[in-house]
């Protein structure tokens, strides 16, 4: 997994942070104009899913499939 740092990065209507907290693991483009991006959070290693599209974005803990959530270190 390419891990990418994330330095006031435009994604869609989203603007990443300045720091280097969070790093861009994943990315990817669905139909209808939505793009999703797993980001791990460097502190504590939590992956999060965020679903962009539009005018609107979602962000949520990623999970495994035994419902626990997943940690990762860069």
């Amino acid at each position: 997994m390419k891990m990418e740092k994330v330095n006031n990065t435009n994604i869609g209507m989203i603007e990443m942070s300045k720091d280097d907290r969070f790093t861009i693991a994943e990315t990817s483009t669905l139909p209808h104009g939505y793009t999703t991006l797993i980001i791990v959070d460097s502190v504590t290693g939590v992956n999060y899913l965020l679903v962009n599209g539009g005018y609107s974005a979602s962000v949520t803990p990623l999970l495994d499939e035994n419902g626990r959530v997943v940690v990762s270190w860069a």
